[in-house]
């Protein structure tokens, strides 16, 4: 066996004197003689070292021996390193080895140096070597958290757990991670100088952008900047506050500086609902279809024609195609699908459904109605008149509603066609929802004239009713007047006496009943037996009520309608107007089955002034003064203000006289006004025969037109109540 071979070590400093450490020489202790290997330390401790630092060490290899040391191979681990990987030393020489340490992870780590060394001197030494990252390099006393402790800045003593933290200054020196600029801790930052935060109170959490303001607390809480006393943001603070004049402050579009639109509600804040309310306003104005003379809105009617909840709005424009403001046209019909209605300023002809008249002077859409159920299937009927067919006979077609709506549909799929005899305008007016014998189908019942004479045809609903003319309707009577009020006064279905049948009520102002123009109204008594004439009969001697004027020109009776059940008694009540005098409504009852003083017997009176306008057509508005109960609106034909004119009055139980202009619950006027660019004419001349509830909030709306705006080209306008709103 050889002899051990021994390497002495120079020790630090601690020691000052040499050791002699064995060398491992294939698992032999020998000794060669002369061979010394000496280092300036056993070990190697680089002490803390901050994370990432390179921090080198010196080690010195000294060979005392008389042997050349050949160092074939110097190693390390990580973290550490060394250079140079090889060294030679000569006798009684010394060299340098380098050490490296860059600590990348947090911890203590131990390793090793090797030194192999061969040729005369053959063995391996082996010098530990320890490091620790420093995780406290501020001095603060708390380990960064990239160490797994709680300083999220080990660079600056300043910053450590519960260190003395500023808000709003951008640094989180107490390390509890929370936002510097979130002091309530809702997740938004606060607004201040240097800082575009959108919390407008950081220290009360139901303060924040996120947050739900409730009004009129004088608390922003949702930090818009808005006044909590203008609820709808529309610049004007809420009067029921006493904070400024606006009267609805849950609508942005009523406020002192809107304009007054015909919706049941005070638009402009001046006490007065619905007061001279312009056309311009309507809440849906729709134009004609280009020609310049085709008279859009002659005819309106409203009624939900496909059953989902909307309403449809009807538009007759019956002088299509007219070649002078003087010629007839062809005319053209427009269907409007509620409740999701085209915008405004559409076109008559880009409606969703539109069609014309087969000929050049049909005259279609002369008189329009959402008449009821005539045949029975449970869809109402949509009834156009076109009066100029087959010259001026007339003709009316009944169109099935679900029909009616779809695109492309026209009066070729008619489910009825009733036609007129030689010149007598069939169709200028048509009856709505009335079922004489009550057995559940609707009557048709069409106005017309003949002569020196108007008249009424009735044919009674039935199952799968067939085409025909009015020569062959089951009734039909006649007056000895001519007055247009006749037509556009076509009846609606009421009970006026309560027995469960609803009535026939017609009036003409012209007729001649002793002298002239007295005027005069009938009522047609719904009954089990259907009426029968042959040919047709004289209204007085059919009628069982009648009343009439007493003197020459009195047009009495000039405008009636039925209007809704106001105390619930179980009958219509009777709503009429007297030519120059005023609007008289009449309770119904079994009373009123003979001959009654209209003046006398009215439950209230309306008054008209010397200088008023006359009264040209009554019509059912819905309920737009929230009591329950339809109201009406008269118009007046080339009213003082010249451009058309209608007012509204209540259904309200309550007798009493009263003024027509003072008390009266809206007016809807028209004007001429070039800054609006409005040109009106007439409007409120094609009003709808019954209100329908186009955009499905439950009140009912009804629509006007003006066949005379710029003259002859017309327009069609909806006027939605908003009331209930």
């Amino acid at each position: 066996m050889r002899a051990s071979l021994l390497v002495a070590l120079m020790l630090s400093a601690c020691t000052g004197g040499l050791k002699d450490l064995p060398v491992d020489t294939d698992g032999d202790t020998a000794a060669l003689e002369g061979a010394l290997l000496t280092l300036s330390a056993d070990r190697v401790d680089f002490g803390d070292v901050g994370f990432g630092d390179l921090v080198p060490a010196t080690l010195t290899v000294g060979n005392p021996g008389t042997v050349e040391l050949n160092i074939s191979a110097i190693t390390v681990e990580s973290p550490f390193q060394v250079s140079p990987p090889t060294l030679r030393v000569l006798p009684g020489g010394s060299n340098s080895i380098t050490l490296y340490v860059q600590p990348v992870t947090y911890g203590t780590f131990e390793g090793a140096l090797i030194l192999v060394t061969d040729g005369d001197a053959v063995g391996t030494v082996t010098v530990p070597l320890t490091v620790h990252t420093l995780a406290d390099v501020d001095g603060d006393g708390y380990e960064t958290t990239d160490a797994g402790g709680d300083d999220c800045d080990d660079s600056d003593a300043s910053y450590y757990p519960g260190a003395d933290d500023d808000w709003y200054d951008g640094y989180d020196k107490n390390c509890d991670g929370a936002n510097d600029y979130d002091q309530d801790g809702d997740g938004y930052d606060a607004s201040t100088d240097d800082h575009d935060g959108t919390d407008c109170n950081d220290i009360d959490v139901d303060y924040n952008p996120a947050s739900v303001d409730v009004p009129y607390d004088n608390r922003d809480t949702d930090c818009d900047g808005w006044s909590d006393w203008d609820y709808d943001r529309d610049g004007y603070g809420a009067a029921e506050y006493s904070r400024g004049s606006d009267c609805d402050d849950a609508d942005d579009r009523v406020n002192r500086d809107m304009p007054e639109r015909f919706n049941g509600k005070d638009d402009d804040c001046n006490g007065d609902v619905d007061d001279d309310a312009g056309a311009e306003n309507a809440e849906y104005v729709w134009d004609d279809g280009g020609g310049n003379f085709e008279r859009t809105g002659y005819a309106m009617a409203v009624g939900d024609l496909d059953g989902d909840g909307g309403a449809e709005i009807i538009v007759g424009s019956p002088y299509v195609d007219a070649a002078t403001g003087s010629a007839a046209g062809r005319g053209g019909v427009s269907i409007f699908r509620g409740p999701d209605l085209l915008p405004t300023g559409t076109n008559a002809d880009d409606a969703d459904n539109y069609f014309e008249g087969v000929s050049a002077s049909d005259l279609l859409g002369t008189y329009l109605t959402v008449m009821g159920d005539h045949d029975g299937d449970g869809v109402p009927e949509l009834a156009i008149s076109a009066t100029g067919t087959s010259g001026n006979s007339g003709t009316v077609y009944l169109l099935s509603g679900d029909e009616a709506v779809r695109p492309g549909r026209d009066t070729r799929d008619a489910l009825v066609t009733y036609t007129g005899t030689s010149s007598s305008s069939f169709g200028r007016g048509v009856g709505t929802e009335i079922d004489l014998d009550n057995d559940g189908f609707d009557e048709f019942v069409a106005m017309y004239a003949s002569g020196s004479s108007n008249y009424v045809g009735v044919e009674y609903g039935r199952s799968g009713p067939v085409s025909g003319s009015v020569s062959g309707f089951d009734a039909a009577w006649s007056t000895d007047g001519t007055e247009t009020a006749f037509y556009r006064n076509a009846p609606v279905g009421g009970d006026l006496d309560g027995d469960g049948y609803e009535d026939l009520v017609l009036s003409d102002g012209a007729a001649d009943y002793g002298t002239t123009d007295t005027g005069a109204m009938w009522v047609v008594w719904g009954q089990a037996i259907p009426y029968a004439t042959t040919g047709a009969a004289d209204l007085e001697s059919t009628a069982s009520t009648l009343v009439r004027g007493s003197v020459a020109s009195a047009g009495f009776a000039w405008a009636t309608q039925l209007g809704e059940d106001w105390d619930g008694d179980g009958d219509a009540e009777l709503w009429i107007y007297n030519d120059g005098d005023g609007l008289y409504v009449v309770e119904g009852g079994p009373s009123l089955r003979s001959t009654f003083d209209v003046e006398d017997t009215a439950a209230v009176s309306y008054i008209w002034a010397s200088n008023a306008t006359d009264a040209e057509m009554i019509r059912r508005t819905g309920d737009w003064d929230g009591d329950g109960v339809s109201d009406m609106m008269v118009f007046f034909e080339d009213s003082t203000s010249g451009f058309g004119r209608s007012q509204l009055f209540p259904s309200s139980n309550r007798t009493g006289e009263y003024d027509e202009d003072d008390d009266s619950i809206g007016s809807f006027v028209g004007s001429n006004n070039t800054d609006t660019e409005e040109s009106n004419g007439n409007v409120g001349y094609g009003m709808s025969p019954l209100p329908g509830d186009v955009d499905g909030d439950g009140d009912l709306d009804i629509a006007v037109g003006d066949p005379e705006w710029e003259t002859t080209k017309g327009k069609a306008y909806v006027l939605l109540n908003q009331s209930g709103e």
